[in-house]
């Protein structure tokens, strides 16, 4: 039963896996969420502990803002990536192998 569900648990992460990083938006929608986590898991309860003397009770959900922020932060990045090499493309300036 443990091998299977090994298996099935690397199958999803490699479904995710190809998912998230398809494109140049998802990588960088993808990039920016797991930046804003990592900042968040770290510096969040330590800012709860300073400011309220007491633990914040509901740090995850500051967690989960600053990770919806810097998902959409990494996806208007990779917007704005995608739209320039579009417009190269189209104005014909420089050579795209049209990999994304």
């Amino acid at each position: 039963m443990g091998n299977r569900d090994l298996s099935t648990s690397r199958q999803l992460a490699g479904a995710v896996r190809k998912q998230a990083l398809s494109t140049t938006t998802r990588r960088w929608t993808t990039a920016g969420t797991m930046v804003a986590m990592l900042v968040a898991v770290i510096f969040v309860p330590a800012m709860g502990l300073a400011l309220m003397g007491t633990a914040f009770a509901v740090w995850w959900f500051a967690v989960a803002i600053m990770m919806i922020f810097g998902g959409l932060v990494g996806g208007v990045i990779g917007l704005n990536k995608t739209n320039k090499n579009l417009h190269k493309r189209k104005s014909g300036k420089t050579f795209v192998d049209g990999r994304d």
